[in-house]
């Protein structure tokens, strides 16, 4: 046989493998769209915590999960700004109790700061967790303060862990099944200049929930106990401070339509962008070599940049 044969059982492996791949990301995506909501199974009047409650995504949660009657707890950092969210949340016919904490403080003492929370939650039954705080400073990595870095890790890495590890062993012993949400981004599938330590968060945030998400499943299975339903929600662009230059673009979507549909999901998939929008998003963004979205996000930044000054 010539080694021209050899190249091309290679090539045709390769080509193999790169098809099974997209068809089993397609799969995936095709789940997720038709996926419907059933969220009775997590039982009723249950708590839902949600923390970042009183802006963007998660006083959508907070919103979408007190009309399907859930009693909320809102976990924030303004007290004037939870106050004014619990009473509107109470508006739906539901419970709802305030804790305010700052999320940027908790790497000073973890055990204490989130030992706190899991201590005024602890006679609720919480079947819901959406870990939706998050912070993002846009510009040149080389640019940011020490603190700006610290910020960002402390909010966008540190509550997920802890709060997931706090909640996950209580949740496996209710009645019934109980659900995760952990709020990564679009932005964790490949890089994005100008925005290094928040896409590189977000990227752990998302193998972390993948990663936790079988181990818990392998110690329900075993321990014959009842499931957590683990979704790492990757959402592309939603109205949000953090994207309020971008509302008139046609892939924004509202906070009460990302919560909608990431609760459409949850338990069919372990990870989605759960739009329609943010799908073929994903799936393009997904496809592009890693070095090239990483270029002409700099060059977008330079021209920003340049814009702005």
């Amino acid at each position: 046989m010539s080694v021209l044969w050899y190249f091309e059982l290679v090539g045709v492996i390769i080509a193999g493998l790169m098809f099974f791949d997209w068809f089993c990301e397609f799969y995936y995506y095709l789940r997720a769209y038709c996926a419907h909501k059933n969220l009775k199974k997590y039982g009723r009047e249950s708590w839902a915590l949600i923390t970042g409650a009183t802006d963007g995504i998660g006083l959508g949660f907070a919103k979408v999960l007190a009309k399907n009657n859930f009693n909320i707890i809102l976990v924030s950092r303004n007290p004037d700004k939870l106050a004014s969210v619990e009473g509107e949340i109470k508006s739906y016919g539901v419970q709802a109790i305030s804790i305010s904490k700052d999320f940027s403080k908790c790497p000073e003492n973890p055990e204490e700061f989130f030992n706190d929370i899991d201590e005024k939650t602890r006679d609720l039954d919480v079947s819901i967790l959406v870990n939706n705080i998050g912070w993002a400073v846009a510009g040149h990595f080389h640019d940011s303060t020490p603190q700006e870095v610290a910020n960002q890790n402390a909010l966008n890495i540190w509550p997920i862990v802890y709060m997931t590890k706090i909640f996950a062993r209580r949740m496996l012993n209710r009645a019934f099944p109980s659900a995760i949400i952990n709020l990564s981004s679009v932005g964790s599938l490949v890089p994005v200049s100008g925005l290094t330590v928040y896409c590189a968060g977000k990227s752990f945030d998302h193998l972390f929930t993948l990663d936790a998400n079988e181990e818990i499943r392998y110690l329900a299975k075993n321990e014959k106990l009842k499931g957590i339903d683990m979704l790492s929600l990757q959402p592309g662009l939603v109205q949000t401070p953090l994207i309020k230059d971008f509302y008139s673009k046609p892939l924004v979507i509202s906070p009460e339509s990302c919560a909608e549909n990431a609760l459409r999901v949850l338990g069919k998939v372990n990870y989605s962008s759960v739009h329609w929008k943010h799908m073929i998003y994903a799936m393009g963004y997904r496809n592009i070599p890693w070095y090239i979205n990483a270029k002409v996000s700099l060059k977008t930044l330079l021209k920003s940049n340049k814009r702005n000054s």
